[in-house]
């Protein structure tokens, strides 16, 4: 039985759809059989892993691991979760440290990099440009870096060693500037407001201290705060007296929160007890001076 002219050409139709790179069903077959393969690659180690973990020591020391034991135990995870416990907290808690203080460091020193770069009225916007765009081509190397970190910056068995190193990359710095360039009313006010805002307040928060009502956290993160975004504003090539003010202000600024975090770092001496030591005098709440015996 011979086909129509019309079936024919829905056929051809039909074929034409699929492009000229079509594939037939054998071609089909054949890189199902392939992508299922891959997975089996992908999937059995893991579930090997799985297994084992449930696997006896005895049986895996005489028969080897199999993904079908012949005898189960939990022992491995009576381990992990009894004598291992406080490791693996310990070790989630500094993942989750250096991710989230990581992310937020990071983005603010590339933030402030990329804006400053973003300057045309900035001088040393080529240098920095330069400076960057040459430590990410050519690196000092592993040993170097462990030199410099471990005998300059003594971060050694620190955790800081982890987080400060990668702070700043140049191609999110490159990624900033492009995006501050773009926004000129960005540049042109909202830092230069933020940097006054947060000054304001960094020095009414200050005086609290002398009154006995400050709160150390609130107002260092406040100085910290207002410090930096002074520094971002010193990039937009203000006039030596608007510097000369701003560089003011940013030392006042770190040279509180130096004093801030110092101070809170002592340990404080337990309540009621005298805290002029040997060399009391009699003052409130110590009782009498001590006798001095005349020699």
């Amino acid at each position: 039985m011979k086909m129509t002219g019309s079936a024919q050409t829905r056929k051809v139709v039909r074929r034409h759809k699929r492009g000229p790179l079509e594939i037939g069903n054998f071609g089909n077959t054949v890189i199902c059989i392939i992508l299922a393969l891959f997975c089996l690659s992908c999937v059995l180690p893991i579930l090997l892993v799985y297994i084992v973990s449930f696997t006896d020591e005895l049986a895996i020391t005489r028969n080897g691991i199999s993904f079908f034991p012949q005898s189960w135990s939990l022992e491995a995870y009576k381990l992990l979760f009894g004598k291992s416990l406080r490791k693996i907290i310990i070790c989630y808690r500094n993942t989750l440290f250096l991710t989230v203080v990581g992310t937020l460091l990071s983005l603010w020193f590339m933030t402030m990099y990329g804006y400053a770069l973003s300057r045309k009225d900035f001088k040393p916007r080529q240098f920095l440009t330069f400076f960057a765009y040459f430590t990410m081509l050519f690196s000092g190397g592993m040993v170097s870096s462990y030199i410099v970190n471990t005998t300059i910056f003594h971060l050694r068995d620190t955790i800081w060693v982890l987080l400060l190193p990668g702070l700043v990359g140049c191609l999110w710095v490159m990624a900033n500037y492009q995006s501050w360039a773009q926004d000129p009313v960005m540049e042109q006010y909202v830092f230069s407001l933020l940097a006054v805002m947060l000054s304001m307040v960094a020095c009414y928060f200050l005086p609290g201290f002398a009154f006995g009502k400050g709160q150390v956290k609130g107002t260092l993160i406040t100085c910290l705060l207002g410090a930096s975004f002074c520094i971002m504003v010193l990039g937009d090539g203000l006039p030596m007296c608007d510097v000369a003010l701003l560089m003011a202000m940013i030392f006042y600024l770190l040279s509180m929160a130096s004093i801030l975090l110092t101070n809170d770092a002592k340990p404080q001496p337990p309540e009621g007890l005298p805290t002029c030591g040997g060399s009391c005098q009699g003052c409130a709440g110590c009782g009498p001076a001590p006798e001095k015996n005349d020699p």
